[in-house]
């Protein structure tokens, strides 16, 4: 029984250094997001950045208001080790709706 419990205990640090290690990446992203998803909604939504804003709307996805539109972007980034490539990070397009 002693035996179980340590293998039970080990198992569950080991779920908290990766939820620990996953808040570090995704913090990693949200900081290299801004740029990278107003660059690509003044492109997708034809306006200029100056009249964006943008919202944190989940993990990893970013919500951009301006010109009588909205959309929601996703941003993806490769991972070197326990680093993001900000260098690899894309946004993409995953929702548009225009107001009238």
């Amino acid at each position: 029984m002693k035996n179980i419990g340590w293998v039970a205990l080990f198992a569950i640090g080991g779920c908290v250094n990766t939820a620990e290690q996953n808040a570090k990446l995704q913090a990693q992203v949200d900081d290299a997001a801004p740029g990278i998803v107003m660059k690509q909604a003044a492109f997708e939504l034809n306006c200029d950045a100056s009249k964006l804003t943008m919202q944190k709307v989940g993990q990893a996805q970013y919500g951009v208001s301006g010109c009588d539109r909205r959309a929601t972007f996703a941003v993806m980034c490769r991972f070197n080790g326990d680093q993001v490539d900000k260098e690899s990070c894309t946004a993409l397009k995953a929702s548009e709706t225009q107001h009238n």
